[in-house]
Protein backbone atom coordinates (compact mmCIF):
# COMPACT_ATOMS: atom_id res chain seq x y z
CA UNK A 1 0.00 0.00 0.00
CA UNK A 2 1.52 3.10 -0.91
CA UNK A 3 -0.16 6.54 0.93
CA UNK A 4 1.22 10.38 -0.03
CA UNK A 5 0.03 13.58 0.59
CA UNK A 6 0.64 16.95 -1.50
CA UNK A 7 2.12 18.61 1.43
CA UNK A 8 5.50 16.09 1.24
CA UNK A 9 5.48 15.78 -2.91
CA UNK A 10 7.42 17.81 -5.53
CA UNK A 11 5.72 16.76 -8.17
CA UNK A 12 2.22 18.38 -10.02
CA UNK A 13 0.25 15.39 -9.08
CA UNK A 14 0.99 11.99 -7.76
CA UNK A 15 -0.64 8.55 -7.51
CA UNK A 16 -1.98 6.40 -4.63
CA UNK A 17 -3.16 2.85 -4.67
CA UNK A 18 -3.39 -0.33 -2.85
CA UNK A 19 -4.09 -3.73 -4.17
CA UNK A 20 -4.17 -7.42 -3.17
CA UNK A 21 -5.74 -10.17 -1.55
CA UNK A 22 -8.24 -10.30 1.10
CA UNK A 23 -8.44 -13.92 2.78
CA UNK A 24 -11.52 -15.12 5.20
CA UNK A 25 -14.02 -17.43 4.03
CA UNK A 26 -12.97 -16.47 0.64
CA UNK A 27 -10.07 -15.08 -1.20
CA UNK A 28 -11.74 -11.15 -2.07
CA UNK A 29 -9.15 -9.73 -4.74
CA UNK A 30 -9.10 -5.89 -4.48
CA UNK A 31 -7.62 -2.97 -6.11
CA UNK A 32 -7.80 0.43 -6.05
CA UNK A 33 -6.05 3.93 -7.06
CA UNK A 34 -7.22 7.19 -7.90
CA UNK A 35 -4.72 10.68 -8.98
CA UNK A 36 -4.38 13.44 -6.80
CA UNK A 37 -2.97 16.76 -7.76
CA UNK A 38 -1.07 19.08 -6.15
CA UNK A 39 0.14 22.22 -6.03
CA UNK A 40 3.74 21.87 -3.93
CA UNK A 41 5.25 24.46 -2.09
CA UNK A 42 2.45 27.55 -2.84
CA UNK A 43 3.00 30.83 -0.67
CA UNK A 44 -0.32 32.33 0.29
CA UNK A 45 -0.89 35.73 0.86
CA UNK A 46 -0.85 37.14 4.50
CA UNK A 47 -4.05 38.97 4.40
CA UNK A 48 -5.62 35.44 3.02
CA UNK A 49 -7.17 32.89 6.21
CA UNK A 50 -4.44 29.47 5.63
CA UNK A 51 -6.19 26.65 3.41
CA UNK A 52 -7.62 23.81 5.11
CA UNK A 53 -6.36 20.09 4.75
CA UNK A 54 -9.28 17.85 3.55
CA UNK A 55 -9.25 14.43 5.61
CA UNK A 56 -10.56 12.74 2.61
CA UNK A 57 -11.46 8.99 2.44
CA UNK A 58 -9.14 7.61 -1.18
CA UNK A 59 -9.84 4.18 -0.73
CA UNK A 60 -12.14 1.36 1.60
CA UNK A 61 -11.08 -2.16 2.21
CA UNK A 62 -13.29 -4.48 2.92
CA UNK A 63 -12.14 -7.17 5.48
CA UNK A 64 -13.18 -9.42 8.22
CA UNK A 65 -13.41 -9.09 11.92
CA UNK A 66 -11.89 -11.48 13.98
CA UNK A 67 -14.36 -14.41 13.83
CA UNK A 68 -14.81 -13.97 9.87
CA UNK A 69 -18.69 -13.74 10.66
CA UNK A 70 -18.92 -9.76 9.76
CA UNK A 71 -17.75 -8.08 6.51
CA UNK A 72 -16.25 -4.83 8.10
CA UNK A 73 -14.75 -1.51 6.15
CA UNK A 74 -11.43 -0.20 6.65
CA UNK A 75 -10.52 3.30 5.50
CA UNK A 76 -7.01 4.99 5.21
CA UNK A 77 -7.33 8.57 5.27
CA UNK A 78 -4.88 11.39 2.88
CA UNK A 79 -4.58 14.88 3.85
CA UNK A 80 -5.25 16.75 0.22
CA UNK A 81 -4.56 20.34 0.50
CA UNK A 82 -7.32 23.43 -0.19
CA UNK A 83 -7.32 26.70 -2.31
CA UNK A 84 -10.23 27.52 0.26
CA UNK A 85 -10.62 28.03 3.99
CA UNK A 86 -14.12 26.63 3.71
CA UNK A 87 -15.03 23.27 3.53
CA UNK A 88 -17.05 21.78 0.38
CA UNK A 89 -20.36 20.23 0.37
CA UNK A 90 -19.74 16.34 1.87
CA UNK A 91 -17.26 17.66 4.66
CA UNK A 92 -17.81 19.40 7.75
CA UNK A 93 -14.43 21.21 9.92
CA UNK A 94 -13.30 20.08 12.66
CA UNK A 95 -10.27 22.03 13.85
CA UNK A 96 -8.13 22.30 11.11
CA UNK A 97 -9.20 19.75 9.35
CA UNK A 98 -12.51 19.00 6.52
CA UNK A 99 -13.61 15.37 7.40
CA UNK A 100 -15.97 13.46 4.76
CA UNK A 101 -19.44 12.92 6.43
CA UNK A 102 -22.75 11.87 4.88
CA UNK A 103 -24.77 14.76 6.93
CA UNK A 104 -22.96 16.92 7.51
CA UNK A 105 -23.04 21.09 8.36
CA UNK A 106 -23.05 23.49 6.08
CA UNK A 107 -20.09 25.78 6.59
CA UNK A 108 -21.80 29.13 5.17
CA UNK A 109 -23.59 31.13 7.88
CA UNK A 110 -26.43 34.04 6.84
CA UNK A 111 -24.91 37.03 6.33
CA UNK A 112 -23.80 38.99 9.45
CA UNK A 113 -22.34 35.37 11.00
CA UNK A 114 -19.59 33.66 10.73
CA UNK A 115 -18.59 29.61 11.40
CA UNK A 116 -16.87 28.76 14.74
CA UNK A 117 -15.34 25.91 14.22
CA UNK A 118 -14.46 25.01 17.76
CA UNK A 119 -18.52 25.20 18.89
CA UNK A 120 -19.80 24.20 15.30
CA UNK A 121 -21.65 27.77 15.88
CA UNK A 122 -23.01 30.46 13.57
CA UNK A 123 -21.66 33.51 15.57
CA UNK A 124 -22.49 37.23 15.01
CA UNK A 125 -19.91 39.34 13.02
CA UNK A 126 -19.02 42.41 14.78
CA UNK A 127 -18.21 44.99 11.75
CA UNK A 128 -17.74 48.01 14.06
CA UNK A 129 -14.63 46.16 14.86
CA UNK A 130 -13.71 44.33 11.34
CA UNK A 131 -14.45 47.11 9.44
CA UNK A 132 -13.86 50.67 11.19
CA UNK A 133 -14.25 52.52 8.46
CA UNK A 134 -17.74 51.03 7.53
CA UNK A 135 -19.78 54.26 8.73
CA UNK A 136 -18.74 57.67 8.61
CA UNK A 137 -19.38 58.68 11.85
CA UNK A 138 -21.02 56.69 14.55
CA UNK A 139 -21.03 52.54 14.07
CA UNK A 140 -23.50 50.32 16.60
CA UNK A 141 -23.22 46.54 16.13
CA UNK A 142 -26.51 44.48 16.16
CA UNK A 143 -27.32 40.98 15.99
CA UNK A 144 -26.21 39.36 12.21
CA UNK A 145 -26.20 43.32 11.04
CA UNK A 146 -24.93 46.98 11.84
CA UNK A 147 -26.45 50.64 11.85
CA UNK A 148 -24.73 53.83 11.21
CA UNK A 149 -25.74 57.27 12.98
CA UNK A 150 -25.15 60.62 11.83
CA UNK A 151 -24.18 63.63 14.37
CA UNK A 152 -27.05 66.45 15.29
CA UNK A 153 -27.56 68.28 11.98
CA UNK A 154 -26.92 65.91 9.68
CA UNK A 155 -29.20 63.03 7.92
CA UNK A 156 -28.77 59.24 6.30
CA UNK A 157 -29.34 59.61 2.82
CA UNK A 158 -30.27 57.02 0.41
CA UNK A 159 -26.27 56.16 -0.07
CA UNK A 160 -25.73 55.27 3.72
CA UNK A 161 -23.75 58.66 3.91
CA UNK A 162 -24.01 61.56 6.15
CA UNK A 163 -25.54 64.74 4.58
CA UNK A 164 -25.75 67.93 6.07
CA UNK A 165 -29.64 69.24 6.80
CA UNK A 166 -30.01 72.97 5.60
CA UNK A 167 -31.74 73.99 8.81
CA UNK A 168 -31.91 78.00 6.92
CA UNK A 169 -34.40 76.05 4.54
CA UNK A 170 -35.16 73.49 6.33
CA UNK A 171 -37.23 75.21 9.47
CA UNK A 172 -37.43 78.60 8.12
CA UNK A 173 -35.11 80.38 10.56
CA UNK A 174 -35.83 84.29 10.45
CA UNK A 175 -32.39 86.15 12.38
CA UNK A 176 -34.29 89.80 11.92
CA UNK A 177 -33.30 92.50 10.35
CA UNK A 178 -29.99 93.04 8.96
CA UNK A 179 -29.17 89.95 9.55
CA UNK A 180 -28.96 86.49 7.67
CA UNK A 181 -28.67 83.03 8.67
CA UNK A 182 -25.85 80.93 7.39
CA UNK A 183 -25.96 77.08 7.60
CA UNK A 184 -22.70 75.62 8.30
CA UNK A 185 -22.10 71.40 8.01
CA UNK A 186 -24.14 70.53 10.57
CA UNK A 187 -25.51 73.77 12.59
CA UNK A 188 -26.58 77.27 11.28
CA UNK A 189 -25.85 80.57 13.11
CA UNK A 190 -27.00 83.99 12.17
CA UNK A 191 -24.97 86.88 11.03
CA UNK A 192 -25.35 90.46 11.29
CA UNK A 193 -25.04 92.20 7.54
CA UNK A 194 -25.55 95.94 8.00
CA UNK A 195 -25.17 98.59 5.65
CA UNK A 196 -22.77 101.13 6.19
CA UNK A 197 -24.25 104.79 6.08
CA UNK A 198 -24.04 105.77 2.58
CA UNK A 199 -25.47 102.44 1.36
CA UNK A 200 -28.58 100.73 0.73
CA UNK A 201 -29.66 97.26 0.76
CA UNK A 202 -29.65 95.60 -2.32
CA UNK A 203 -30.72 92.24 -2.00
CA UNK A 204 -30.43 90.07 1.31
CA UNK A 205 -26.88 89.51 1.17
CA UNK A 206 -25.93 93.13 -0.80
CA UNK A 207 -25.46 96.60 0.05
CA UNK A 208 -25.16 99.30 -3.00
CA UNK A 209 -23.49 102.77 -2.72
CA UNK A 210 -26.41 105.16 -2.84
CA UNK A 211 -24.44 108.00 -5.03
CA UNK A 212 -23.77 105.26 -7.42
CA UNK A 213 -25.71 107.21 -9.96
CA UNK A 214 -23.83 109.85 -9.34
CA UNK A 215 -20.49 108.19 -9.47
CA UNK A 216 -17.88 111.33 -9.49
CA UNK A 217 -19.71 112.67 -6.40
CA UNK A 218 -18.54 109.83 -4.62
CA UNK A 219 -15.48 109.36 -2.92
CA UNK A 220 -12.83 107.06 -4.85
CA UNK A 221 -12.18 104.98 -1.45
CA UNK A 222 -16.38 103.94 -1.32
CA UNK A 223 -16.51 100.72 -2.83
CA UNK A 224 -19.64 100.71 -4.90
CA UNK A 225 -20.98 97.07 -3.83
CA UNK A 226 -20.19 95.56 -0.64
CA UNK A 227 -21.52 91.79 -0.98
CA UNK A 228 -21.49 89.10 1.77
CA UNK A 229 -20.86 85.61 0.92
CA UNK A 230 -21.16 82.32 3.43
CA UNK A 231 -19.29 79.33 2.75
CA UNK A 232 -19.18 76.33 4.71
CA UNK A 233 -16.25 73.51 4.04
CA UNK A 234 -15.99 69.90 5.72
CA UNK A 235 -12.64 69.23 7.81
CA UNK A 236 -9.64 67.46 5.26
CA UNK A 237 -10.95 69.30 2.49
CA UNK A 238 -7.64 69.07 -0.05
CA UNK A 239 -5.05 71.55 -1.22
CA UNK A 240 -5.70 73.32 -4.47
CA UNK A 241 -9.76 73.10 -4.23
CA UNK A 242 -11.84 75.65 -5.87
CA UNK A 243 -14.41 76.98 -3.34
CA UNK A 244 -15.70 80.15 -4.72
CA UNK A 245 -15.16 82.33 -7.76
CA UNK A 246 -15.21 86.38 -8.45
CA UNK A 247 -17.47 86.74 -10.92
CA UNK A 248 -15.42 89.58 -12.69
CA UNK A 249 -16.27 90.53 -16.31
CA UNK A 250 -12.94 92.45 -17.39
CA UNK A 251 -9.79 90.76 -15.77
CA UNK A 252 -7.94 92.93 -17.74
CA UNK A 253 -8.76 95.72 -16.09
CA UNK A 254 -8.88 94.16 -12.32
CA UNK A 255 -6.62 93.58 -9.70
CA UNK A 256 -7.75 91.86 -6.18
CA UNK A 257 -6.50 92.00 -2.66
CA UNK A 258 -7.04 89.11 0.31
CA UNK A 259 -6.38 89.58 3.68
CA UNK A 260 -8.12 88.08 6.94
CA UNK A 261 -10.19 91.13 8.79
CA UNK A 262 -10.53 89.38 11.94
CA UNK A 263 -6.14 88.64 11.95
CA UNK A 264 -4.50 90.29 9.51
CA UNK A 265 -1.24 89.06 9.96
CA UNK A 266 -2.13 85.47 10.17
CA UNK A 267 -1.17 83.07 7.68
CA UNK A 268 -4.31 81.98 5.38
CA UNK A 269 -4.86 78.60 4.32
CA UNK A 270 -6.67 80.13 1.11
CA UNK A 271 -5.46 81.65 -2.30
CA UNK A 272 -6.54 83.88 -4.80
CA UNK A 273 -5.64 82.42 -7.86
CA UNK A 274 -7.02 84.73 -11.11
CA UNK A 275 -10.60 84.99 -10.17
CA UNK A 276 -10.46 81.37 -8.33
CA UNK A 277 -10.27 81.71 -4.13
CA UNK A 278 -9.34 78.27 -2.94
CA UNK A 279 -7.19 76.39 -0.69
CA UNK A 280 -3.36 75.83 -0.48
CA UNK A 281 -3.24 73.49 2.20
CA UNK A 282 -5.46 70.73 3.88
CA UNK A 283 -7.89 71.84 6.54
CA UNK A 284 -7.01 70.44 9.56
CA UNK A 285 -8.71 72.12 11.88
CA UNK A 286 -11.98 72.83 12.29
CA UNK A 287 -12.15 77.03 12.21
CA UNK A 288 -13.77 79.73 11.04
CA UNK A 289 -12.46 83.16 9.35
CA UNK A 290 -13.68 86.54 7.88
CA UNK A 291 -11.78 87.27 4.93
CA UNK A 292 -12.46 90.40 2.62
CA UNK A 293 -11.62 90.70 -1.23
CA UNK A 294 -10.94 93.80 -2.65
CA UNK A 295 -11.62 94.22 -5.67
CA UNK A 296 -9.85 97.45 -7.92
CA UNK A 297 -11.10 98.46 -10.95
CA UNK A 298 -8.30 100.61 -13.25
CA UNK A 299 -10.30 103.46 -15.08
CA UNK A 300 -9.16 105.07 -18.26
CA UNK A 301 -9.89 108.76 -19.73
CA UNK A 302 -8.65 110.18 -22.95
CA UNK A 303 -7.42 108.77 -25.72
CA UNK A 304 -4.06 107.59 -24.32
CA UNK A 305 -5.18 105.57 -21.47
CA UNK A 306 -1.41 105.11 -20.06
CA UNK A 307 -1.26 109.14 -19.46
CA UNK A 308 -5.10 109.02 -17.40
CA UNK A 309 -4.91 106.10 -15.18
CA UNK A 310 -7.32 105.99 -11.82
CA UNK A 311 -7.81 102.49 -9.97
CA UNK A 312 -11.36 103.00 -7.73
CA UNK A 313 -12.46 100.49 -5.40
CA UNK A 314 -14.96 98.58 -6.82
CA UNK A 315 -16.66 95.84 -4.69
CA UNK A 316 -15.49 94.25 -1.68
CA UNK A 317 -16.63 90.83 -0.64
CA UNK A 318 -16.68 89.68 2.79
CA UNK A 319 -16.92 85.97 3.07
CA UNK A 320 -17.17 84.14 6.16
CA UNK A 321 -15.65 80.54 5.84
CA UNK A 322 -16.41 77.82 8.07
CA UNK A 323 -14.51 74.57 8.67
CA UNK A 324 -17.06 71.88 10.22
CA UNK A 325 -14.89 69.66 12.58
CA UNK A 326 -16.22 66.89 10.75
CA UNK A 327 -15.15 65.43 7.35
CA UNK A 328 -17.99 64.99 5.35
Amino acid sequence: MTIQSCLTVQKSHFRTFSSGFLLGKEILAYNYSQTIKCTPNKAYPTTFKAPVHHLKKLFTIPIYNEDEETLEWFTEPILELNESSICPDGFERKGEFCHECNNCQSDICEKGYRKNFETGLCEDIDECIEHTTICQYMCENQIGSYRCYCPIGFKMNNSGQCQDINECHQFQIECGQDRTCFNTRGAYECIDIPCPVGYIRQNENDCLLKCYQRLSSCRPRQPIYIRHRFIALSRLTSSNRTFFSLPIVNRNRTSIKLFDKSNPNMPLPFIIDGIDLKTNQTLFDSHEYELEIYVYNNEFNGKHSSQHHRRRLHTIYVIRINISPFHF
